[in-house]
């Protein structure tokens, strides 16, 4: 029987193995890592590595939850604010863009790892955990579907309308970039147009006629 402290030091290996292999992929490209690379980074025996992740296949897949795992937690907490079917399509958008330019090394790896062979596999084997971005959104992208204000789709088209042009051009999501936030602004719009029904586009532009009305006589006053 593993007791707490075996599990909480079984737990911080993996995520000891878990960092070199991000450092090693990042540094040397997934095709060339190898496990001995990762091995010697983390300091972990090889029986260790392969205990936790089967293989490196395993090792891709764990690389990529945990970068995953971190996006979705700040989706998560920006959520709330998408309080509008208009809002919550335009802000997963941004708010990618946002965490793409606070984290590029991690967004570089990921589209590498989503266009790659390697992660082909990962996707298709049924002992790993799919690469899945939109879960804490899809109950309210579900409620907005349910409610006419969007197209009802499954999941994983979602993501393609709404994150996939942004992995198309995943360098540009950098601090440095003086364009980024109006091409985020232009491409989180087309999200909304695509993903709009007429009834929903209808509402937001009623609404947007309203608050600029409300603004207008706010400035008159």
């Amino acid at each position: 029987m593993v007791n707490g402290s075996q599990h909480q030091a079984s737990s911080a290996r993996q995520q000891k193995i878990l960092d070199a292999a991000l450092h090693c992929f990042l540094e040397k490209g997934i095709d060339s890592t190898t496990i001995a690379d990762v091995r010697a980074r983390s300091d972990a025996s090889t029986g260790s590595i392969y205990h936790h992740f089967k293989d490196k296949d395993g090792l891709v897949g764990g690389v990529a939850q945990h970068i995953v795992g971190r996006y979705r937690a700040s989706l998560q907490t920006a959520l709330p604010e998408m309080n509008t079917p208009k809002a919550l399509i335009m802000g997963i958008v941004l708010h990618f863009t946002e965490w793409a330019a606070q984290n590029s090394s991690a967004m570089k790896l990921l589209g590498e790892m989503r266009g790659g062979p390697v992660f082909q596999r990962v996707n298709g084997r049924a002992d790993l955990p799919k690469e899945t971005l939109l879960n804490p959104a899809l109950v309210d992208l579900e409620k907005a579907a349910d409610d006419g204000a969007i197209i009802k789709l499954a999941a994983p088209l979602y993501e393609a309308v709404m994150l996939g042009p942004l992995f198309s051009v995943g360098d540009h999501w950098t601090p440095d970039n003086p364009h980024a936030a109006k091409e985020a602004e232009l491409l989180a719009k087309a999200a909304w147009q695509a993903l709009a029904t007429k009834t929903g586009n209808g509402k937001e532009a009623a609404k947007d006629k309203k608050e600029r009305r409300s603004k207008k006589n706010k400035k008159k006053k």
